[in-house]
């Protein structure tokens, strides 16, 4: 009788085990199958919050409104686009300088209401916006490390070149004479000698 009892015991520990075993094994399955999942189509990758970041940086350092970001006197969606974007990058001091870049007329005071009443309704005070008329001194770069580069985007030459027209110097892959090298392909006409 003891053997009967021992074996009893053995037989529902292993049965234990063995449920415990399965409960172990059906869990790895369900965390499997979860990460097998796309992620959900929002703004939390990470890649979204990096290009998010850089463009209130940028919309921030702009800080610029220009007369297609209005209907007449009312801001339009791409205005209030512009105006999120540099509430995101919140963390420069107040007060948040608005440079209108529009024309000194009729519409000027009430483009300005509409840029301090998105403002309010985002959160700021009155107080922690500020104007001023004209473009943003501070957006603007040197022009000369470009014009440096300048006759290397004039360049005539072949490499890098594939020019449309087979009379071109460099027509065809690789600067070459536009021969595909694939048999029964026509050759390239040769080019005129008036």
């Amino acid at each position: 009788m003891k053997i009967t009892n021992k074996k009893r015991w053995i037989v529902a520990a292993t049965a234990l085990l063995l449920l415990a075993g399965c409960q172990t094994a059906k869990d790895n399955i369900a965390k499997e199958k979860a990460n097998d999942e796309f992620a959900p189509d929002d703004d939390a990758r990470s890649y979204r919050k990096f290009a998010s970041a850089q463009e209130g940086v940028g919309a921030h350092s702009d800080g610029m409104l220009y007369t297609y970001h209005f209907d007449g006197d009312h801001l339009n969606s791409l205005g209030a686009q512009k105006l999120s974007l540099m509430l995101k990058d919140n963390d420069h001091a107040f007060p948040v300088i608005v440079y209108m870049n529009v024309l000194d007329d009729d519409h000027l005071k009430a483009r300005e209401d509409a840029v301090t009443l998105y403002m309010t309704d985002s959160g700021l005070k009155d107080d922690q916006v500020k104007f001023a008329l004209g473009p943003n001194p501070h957006a603007t770069s040197s022009a000369a490390q470009n014009l440096v580069r300048y006759n290397k985007t004039e360049d005539s030459s072949v490499s890098g070149s594939n020019p449309t027209s087979p009379q071109a110097p460099g027509y065809g892959t690789g600067g070459g004479t536009g021969d595909s090298g694939i048999p029964g392909s026509p050759a390239p006409a040769p080019p005129d000698q008036h």
